[in-house]
């Protein structure tokens, strides 16, 4: 739920959390853009240590 957040019993079951930073107006995202983004940030930062 948007408005309840992760269950806690789902969170006693990862091992990471994080957060993406929201600007603006926006209040939440659905898991498939905000994967895209956690994605998009891994290779950017994965280019950058390689030197790509």
């Amino acid at each position: 739920s948007e408005h309840r957040g992760v269950n806690p019993s789902i969170l006693k079951m990862v091992d990471y959390k994080a957060k993406l930073p929201l600007l603006g107006e926006i209040a939440s995202l659905n898991v498939s853009v905000a994967c895209g983004a956690f994605l998009y940030e891994t290779v950017r930062q994965r280019m950058a240590i390689s030197g790509k």
